[in-house]
């Protein structure tokens, strides 16, 4: 079998998906990057313009009637590239007409790199990333970054109760899930029925066949022998050993197992592993038993939480954190709010040792 370590977004109401309120976020990191790489590899070849399908009708200079640059146009580009790219600084080393593009040599950290822009100034070609309409990323960065302040006015505006719901969406086998889950299991045992706290998973895997077995497995410890899933789940996150933890906690094979081939065969675990033609994107097989809820959130990697029907980004992941989170959304906090845990966030994978520094990483 094949292990395979983003998933296409879902959008539904009212809740935003996190992938989509952080887009402005992730064009301006993915244009960075590519920036830099170009940068890095020193590309100082020219696009292509005669007949390419790069650049097509877009508008290049006429070299015959305009030879005095357009300022205007130079002037947007940079603007445009400091936006995008989240640049502090950038400094135009000279402007001239290439082949029916203004070749603009901008320096970056005392870098030089060419880009190319059109006449008009709407479009740009980066190397290494080709043909950008600079109005069409600007809308996008605004679009998303709209949905953003949204999702942060959501959640700063969770609902209060008596007590709250948390749903903690994994992977079992992601190491910034696993991490998740170590900072949350004091929580659920310092409030215990006082709040309603649920692990559950994400609808694609991403650690393949490996992940998929885990995953029916706690599932179905947790549905058949409940007052054993934190004692199961404590000894799985120090090494991810299967056997020796259901052995260890005295975990009912039969009864699980049992569970195990009834769930599989509803949501077709390993039916829609064995057909690679469903797998979510084309790289992850799907894992359907919590699919209405991650439809329902928006839910985009792991871990996700979500509070009172609320998918919070930027969770903490050390115990005091999450404590003080689920806290916050009481009518009432009861007294086990004041439980003294640690603040120190765990470490990603497996293992119980402290990493020094907070995360929001995800798979």
């Amino acid at each position: 079998m094949t292990t395979n370590d983003n998933k296409e977004e879902s959008i539904m109401s009212p809740h935003h998906s996190k992938k989509r309120i952080l887009i402005w976020q992730l064009i301006s990191a993915v244009l960075f990057i590519a920036l830099i790489i170009a940068i890095l590899l020193a590309v100082t070849n020219k696009p292509e313009t005669t007949n390419s399908p790069m650049t097509g009708n877009i508008g290049l200079v006429n070299p015959t009637t305009e030879t005095k640059i357009n300022q205007k146009v130079v002037d947007d580009t940079v603007s445009f590239l400091k936006e995008a790219f989240q640049l502090p600084e950038v400094t135009v080393k000279e402007t001239k007409v290439v082949d029916g593009l203004y070749e603009i040599t901008i320096t970056i950290e005392d870098q030089d790199m060419p880009i190319y822009t059109t006449a008009t100034g709407e479009h740009i070609i980066v190397p290494g990333m080709g043909l950008v309409n600079k109005q069409e990323v600007l809308v996008q960065m605004e679009e998303a970054k709209a949905l953003e302040e949204a999702q942060a006015e959501a959640e700063a505006n969770i609902a209060k109760s008596d007590k709250p719901k948390v749903e903690v969406f994994v992977m079992s086998h992601c190491p910034y899930g696993t991490q998740m889950e170590k900072g949350l299991i004091p929580v659920m045992e310092a409030l215990k029925d006082k709040a309603d706290i649920q692990i559950k998973f994400v609808d694609y895997a991403m650690h393949g066949e490996t992940e998929l077995k885990e995953q029916l497995n706690q599932y179905c410890i947790n549905k058949e022998e409940p007052e054993k899933y934190l004692p199961y789940l404590k000894c799985f996150l120090e090494a991810g050993k299967t056997t020796e933890c259901l052995a260890s906690t005295n975990i009912n094979t039969t009864k699980v197992n049992a569970c195990i081939s009834a769930t599989d065969t509803e949501y077709k675990v390993t039916e829609l592993f064995n057909d690679e033609s469903t797998w979510s994107g084309g790289a992850y097989p799907q894992f359907n038993i919590y699919k209405a809820e991650n439809e329902l959130y928006g839910v985009q990697g792991s871990p996700s939480t979500v509070i009172n029907g609320v998918l919070v980004s930027n969770m903490p992941r050390d115990s005091k954190g999450i404590l003080d989170k689920v806290c916050s959304v009481f009518n009432t906090a009861p007294e086990e709010c004041n439980t003294a845990l640690s603040s120190e966030t765990p470490s990603a994978g497996f293992g119980w040792g402290d990493s020094g520094a907070p995360t929001d990483a995800t798979c």
